[in-house]
């Protein structure tokens, strides 16, 4: 089921391994990256590693909460 935003969990999975593998290959010495997949074509470089991190951890996030069906609610009376 996809969340708010229509991301499905294998949306996520794969932005997720797209942003590793980039921050793989900066880290090993690459002087830029190319994202591209799912609608999206970025050229990443050193200097985006920071940026790239958030990304890693927004996707992982997503995935996390994708993989656990969503969002719980506990106590809430819809009326």
């Amino acid at each position: 089921m996809p969340d708010d935003n229509g991301i499905t969990l294998d949306d996520a999975r794969i932005a997720l391994g797209q942003a590793l593998a980039a921050r793989s290959a900066l880290q090993s010495g690459a002087k830029s990256y190319r994202i591209s997949g799912g609608g999206i074509e970025r050229q990443v470089t050193r200097e985006d590693l920071k940026q790239l991190n958030d990304d890693i951890d927004m996707w992982e996030s997503r995935v996390r909460r994708l993989s656990a069906g969503g969002i719980r609610m506990r106590g809430v009376t819809f009326v």
